[in-house]
């Protein structure tokens, strides 16, 4: 069989294994389920929509200042804002 699977110059073979793997399965076999599409939805209407009112509402299309930092310190003030609109919103 070695000799099939590794060719002369070599001594051996390395099969590769993702650490993640029992997780991934797991991830995997509730796909589908009533629970993951129920999750799905309320992340499309919680994230998705919040990326998107800041996209729309609090400049993130661009950034204007250099540096990643100065790109956290954006994203962190606009999600501040958004959060900070919605406790208005709930307190009436």
């Amino acid at each position: 069989m070695l000799s099939k699977c590794v060719s002369g110059s070599h001594q051996s073979r390395a099969i590769r294994k993702n650490i993640f793997e029992e997780s991934v399965k797991k991830q995997r076999d509730t796909d589908g389920t009533f629970t993951h599409k129920h999750i799905l939805s309320l992340r499309q209407i919680w994230c998705e929509g919040s990326f998107a009112a800041q996209k729309w509402m609090h400049n993130l299309r661009r950034l204007f200042r250099r540096g990643i930092e100065a790109a956290e310190d954006h994203c962190l003030l606009s999600a501040t804002a958004l959060n900070l609109k919605r406790m208005v919103k709930c307190l009436g």
